[in-house]
């Protein structure tokens, strides 16, 4: 029988559990057998005192501060003092100890003292003693319902740190010692109880392996980034390979099959290789910003667009450009640590430098042009302002009554004080519009438009008169007499204007009517007159 005990028995949970500490310090276990790893301590390490607080779903745990408290996990209540149930658990646990301890002294004392005594006589008061059948005995209980004795079963299988894999005999063998593994009175009540119960921990394990395998993979992964031998250019059997010898390594090589761990390389690898293509992208863009900084001083040291620069070519300028390009590089690397970028600005291409030159020359002409673009818009801005200002110099002159009609420029000009003014100047020194003598004709057109019309209104007001006015006071008197207010009609208008635009035009009508008049009294006997010029007009 013994050999059979033997093959039957499981090896300590110390063998199959193995605590590993991690690099930050972490503490995790992994399972020999089934290569799971988990954050968790599991249940098969529990001092049994943990055991004692776990059959009242109690546990105790420590703030920030290592202040104690206690948490349930089923009712996830949390207390600052010690609760009742797990008070008593405790001081049951205390008692089974110092009966223990009276056992192995009654053991002690059993043994044989003389020649005569047996052994048996020794064994058979140690069995005596034995702790068990007092914790039996203290610990009978009847339940009041079967749904009661159910649960009290089933904690016991959580006490006893039971997996949803264990087979029916060895869980019987793991909760001997606990009187509620007698609380369902049958063994098939007890065997179903405890098939229901690995039912529902299946998916509770289920969920710790996948964390742990996660945690473990995320593990792997940062060992990849710390390891200073690996390259993200191997394959992943060179890579496997120094894994394989490398110690921090171990725990998680036993965790995790090859085909995972070639996989998570494989995504470390093409994550690395992408990070390092763009590091490698932004330091070639910051070596091509300081060669151009280089060649932008070079340029305007030769003067710019405005010296000699813009006739000078790439070639005239490699030679120093390379060298300042060159010791930019040292610099980066000796001063700022900027390796890379003094690597990348070290080995640019002949061609990448005359085209950054090429682009440094084309944006100064496009600088250029948009600050002539700039100039130009401002200038006509201004331009269109000082023609504002001088139109209006023009009109309070033509309401004071200097600026007439009849006044040319040449005669205007001086006499108005108009050269030499600020508004004047103004027009004159702007590049773009109108000049002062064209915007002086164009208000003097405006005034003979008015005159016209101003005659116009005077002759039909007239209109109908044998004696045409000869002079502006008979041409007052004349709209007077006709009811016409003279005042307000001619206002604005001096002698001059009203002698060119009104009164000569009076006097033209006259003239025109007496070589009419001198015509008919030539005519002989007769003959008919010929029809006035008025006639055919109006016809």
């Amino acid at each position: 029988a013994a050999p059979a005990a033997a093959a039957d028995a499981a090896d300590p949970p110390s063998k199959v559990w193995l605590e590993v500490k991690g690099a930050k310090g972490e503490l995790y276990w992994h399972n020999r057998e089934t290569g799971v790893s988990t954050y968790e301590k599991p249940e098969e390490l529990w001092t049994t005192q943990e055991k004692a607080d776990a059959s009242t779903g109690w546990r105790e745990y420590e703030d920030a501060d290592g202040k104690a408290y206690f948490h349930h996990e089923k009712t996830d209540r949390t207390v600052w003092q010690i609760p009742e149930e797990l008070k008593v658990a405790r001081n049951m646990l205390k008692r089974l100890k110092e009966m223990g301890q009276a056992a192995a002294a009654a053991v002690g004392a059993a043994a044989p003292a003389a020649d005569g005594a047996s052994v048996a006589d020794a064994e058979a008061a140690a069995e005596a003693a034995r702790p068990s059948s007092v914790l039996l005995t203290m610990e009978k209980k009847t339940y009041a319902t079967k749904a009661e004795a159910k649960e009290a079963f089933q904690e016991a299988l959580l006490a006893a740190g039971v997996r949803s894999t264990d087979a029916w005999e060895k869980v019987t063998k793991m909760i001997a010692a606990d009187p509620r593994a007698k609380a369902l009175p049958s063994a098939k009540e007890r065997r179903a109880a405890a098939k229901e119960w690995q039912d529902r921990r299946r998916k509770v394990e289920a969920e710790e392996a996948r964390k742990a395998e996660m945690a473990a993979r995320q593990r792997f992964a940062e060992l990849l980034g710390e390891c200073k031998r690996l390259d993200a250019r191997m394959s992943a059997r060179e890579a496997s390979a120094i894994i394989a010898a490398d110690d921090a390594f171990g725990s998680l090589r036993e965790t995790l099959t090859q085909g995972v761990r070639d996989d998570i390389y494989l995504d470390w690898a093409s994550d690395k290789a992408a990070r390092d293509a763009a590091r490698q992208r932004a330091a070639r863009s910051r070596a091509r910003d300081a060669f151009r900084a280089l060649c932008a001083k070079a340029f305007q040291d030769a003067g710019g667009l405005d010296g000699s620069a813009r006739d000078t070519e790439w070639r005239a300028l490699r030679r120093g450009l390379e060298d300042a390009a060159d010791n930019e590089a040292k610099r980066l690397e000796a001063d700022e640590g900027e390796s890379e970028m003094a690597v990348a600005m070290a080995q640019q291409a002949a061609v990448d430098r005359m085209e950054v030159y090429g682009d440094v020359v084309r944006d100064a002409y496009k600088m250029d042009d948009d600050h002539r673009a700039d100039e130009r818009v401002e200038g006509r801005r201004r331009a269109r302002k000082a023609r504002l200002a001088f139109v209006a110099l023009l009109g309070s002159l033509r309401r004071e009554g200097k600026l007439r009609a009849t006044t040319r420029w040449e005669d205007a000009a001086r006499p108005l004080l108009l050269v030499n003014s600020t508004e004047y100047d103004n027009v004159s020194r702007a590049r773009f519009g109108s000049t002062p003598r064209e915007l002086y004709e164009g208000v003097r057109e405006e005034l003979l438009d008015e005159l016209c019309e101003l005659r116009r209104k005077v002759d039909k007001a007239l209109e109908g008169e044998e004696e045409i006015p000869e002079t502006v006071a008979e041409l007052r008197a004349a709209l007077d007499a006709k009811g016409k207010d003279a005042a307000v009609l001619l206002e604005g208008w001096c002698e001059a204007d009203l002698q060119l635009g009104v009164l000569e035009a009076g006097r033209k009508r006259k003239r025109s009517r007496q070589e009419e008049d001198k015509e008919d009294g030539e005519l002989e006997e007769g003959e008919a007159p010929p029809e006035p010029k008025a006639a055919k007009r109006r016809r």
